[in-house]
């Protein structure tokens, strides 16, 4: 299995019954469950709608089947289930699915949002099917998202809705390195907005957390060539698709940090405009929608000659808005 939950996590989700405590949920999924025994021994039992049907323990090399009766009273809540499985695959169309299924006959709008932003990430999309799904997806969101918030109410300041769950937020960086361990484990949050990151940059761009982050976002924070040296050399960015660090306060040693670092090397995108330094990223100039011709800067021609290519001072991304969206970076 595909090791849907951290050990210890999921006991809560299972009700208590006499003996239950001696087993550890060590996997999930709304089909199976996988308990380990104090012993050693493995349980397998499979779920069907809510219930177990079946066990397999193994104990050794043996494997047999046992008489689920006394796991029939474990109540196996398929939606809890499934939400924890989108909270450790944030980057996965599948448990999303799951969820939305789980809760198609109790929370209809909640599925239908999950569907219809799901539909919004797929390449190809005729434009008139785009416009009504978001047309729909803002409908269901202003009705609803007040609601659907709740899992980081108090948490941050503002929250987006991206494959039917809160997916980016914005919230201070001294917050944030107070609460990223519980925002992680309510909401599959992988774009984070980050303010007043000058005041604890050494803390933040250290932080392990940012490894779930696949958009940071920077923008406007004063941020110098020391705050991005700092930035250039943390390990934990390594999987990010896009980083904004537009309006700050960049210069020419920022910029060779950036494209020097190893950690960045596979970033698809870096928001550099309005900083000390000319911005070196290619990009398409726009009349509206209608691109007018691409622009490559001589400074991250420069940039590649000594570091090598990257993919954020090689390729430019058509996107008109300031901000290209996640799933045209992780195309």
């Amino acid at each position: 299995m595909t090791g849907y939950f951290e050990p210890g996590m999921h006991e809560d989700l299972l009700r208590e019954r006499e003996g239950f405590g001696d087993w550890t949920v060590i996997d999930a999924s709304p089909v199976l469950v996988a308990m380990r025994h104090h012993e050693g021994a493995i349980l397998h039992v499979t779920i069907e709608r809510g219930r177990a049907v079946s066990c397999e323990l193994f104990e050794g090399d043996d494997a047999r089947r046992i008489d689920p009766a006394w796991s029939g009273e474990l109540a196996v809540d398929a939606a809890a289930l499934a939400y924890q499985a989108v909270l450790a695959r944030p980057l996965d169309d599948a448990p999303r699915r799951a969820f939305a299924d789980a809760i198609r006959q109790t929370e209809p709008e909640r599925a239908e949002l999950i569907d219809v932003q799901l539909e919004l990430t797929r390449s190809g999309l005729a434009g008139d099917r785009r416009r009504e799904l978001d047309q729909r997806a803002t409908d269901l969101l202003r009705r609803n998202a007040a609601v659907w918030a709740a899992p980081v109410l108090g948490l941050t300041r503002f929250t987006s809705f991206r494959r039917g769950f809160i997916e980016g937020v914005t919230v201070s960086a001294p917050e944030l390195l107070k609460i990223a361990r519980t925002l992680f484990a309510r909401a599959p949050v992988i774009d984070i907005a980050v303010l007043d990151a000058r005041v604890v940059a050494e803390r933040l761009f250290a932080s392990g957390h940012l490894a779930r982050l696949r958009m940071l976002r920077l923008a406007n924070g004063g941020l110098g060539d020391a705050e991005i040296q700092l930035l250039a050399a943390s390990s934990a960015l390594g999987q990010l698709y896009g980083l904004d660090l537009s309006g700050n306060q960049i210069g020419a040693s920022g910029m060779e940090a950036l494209a020097a670092s190893p950690h960045l090397a596979a970033v698809r995108w870096i928001g550099l405009g309005g900083n000390r330094a000319a911005d070196p990223t290619p990009h398409f100039d726009y009349d509206g929608e209608a691109i007018v011709q691409e622009v490559r800067p001589p400074e991250g021609a420069a940039l590649v000659a000594r570091h090598g290519p990257r993919p954020w001072l090689t390729n430019a991304i058509a996107w008109p808005g300031p901000v290209p969206p996640l799933e045209l970076l992780a195309g």
